[in-house]
């Protein structure tokens, strides 16, 4: 009588398998932060004040990265804000980044986003903003030191520009683990002037953690807080999650 025969590896799984299911997860936790992480955003904006002084918010991004030559990376963006004060959606963009590496310090980023954005009384202003940035940046062991900075334009219907402002946001990141799914802590501040207000009149800082899920699948997680001299709501608290897909 011949012996049973036991299976002592698993069965392989293919990678376009794989890469598949890790896709799908991250789109399903998109979907779970913004219905269950963020449940203040389904309240009606019939039942809070019309012009809140404070809001909490939940940012939302999809970001799709294609390198298109050995210095050019685009990546392709969509975003979505909700609000727990105001209408939803309190904002949306989409548009894509053209990454030019002149060097190992320094990165070109021409960019041109379509945009919605609601205010505190509820009207949606709907613009186009052609932007220009550079990046200077520092890589020393487990440390990563950049500085973004970026001129916007803004221009649109429902009293949308023209106008422009200029944003600069240094951050600092410290890698916590090389392993298979590297990980690290950042945390950044960024200031803006407002051609239309003649002043740097926000400010946003922000803590999280970004981690590698898969090979070409990464996520961060972070705190924002935005602080607004003259905009509305003045002060925002924000939950936020940036899932980023590499193509290639």
């Amino acid at each position: 009588m011949k012996e049973p025969v036991f299976l002592t590896t698993a069965p392989s799984i293919s990678k376009s398998a794989t890469d598949l299911w890790n896709i799908r997860t991250c789109l399903l936790f998109m979907c779970l932060c913004i219905g269950f992480l963020f449940p203040e955003a389904r309240a009606q904006a019939s039942q809070s004040p019309a012009n809140p002084d404070t809001d909490f918010q939940s940012w939302n991004e999809l970001d799709i990265k294609t390198r298109i030559g050995h210095s050019l990376d685009v990546n392709w963006i969509a975003r979505l804000r909700l609000s727990s004060t105001i209408s939803n959606p309190a904002d949306y963009l989409f548009g894509a980044d053209w990454n030019f590496s002149v060097n190992r310090h320094l990165i070109l980023t021409p960019s041109w986003y379509y945009f919605g954005s609601r205010s505190s009384s509820g009207v949606m202003k709907i613009g186009q903003s052609p932007v220009l940035g550079f990046t200077p940046m520092l890589l020393r062991r487990r440390w990563n030191l950049s500085d973004r900075n970026r001129f916007c334009g803004r221009f649109g219907s429902n009293g949308t520009g023209p106008s422009w402002d200029y944003r600069n946001r240094p951050q600092v990141e410290y890698q916590l683990t090389e392993a298979e799914h590297p990980t690290s802590i950042f945390v950044w501040n960024e200031e803006t002037y407002y051609s239309s207000y003649r002043g740097w009149t926000r400010n946003r800082l922000s803590a999280g953690i970004r981690r590698t899920l898969q090979k070409r699948i990464m996520a961060d997680v972070y705190f924002q807080r935005e602080d607004d001299q003259i905009g509305t709501p003045k002060h925002i608290n924000t939950a936020a999650v940036l899932i980023e897909m590499r193509l290639r």
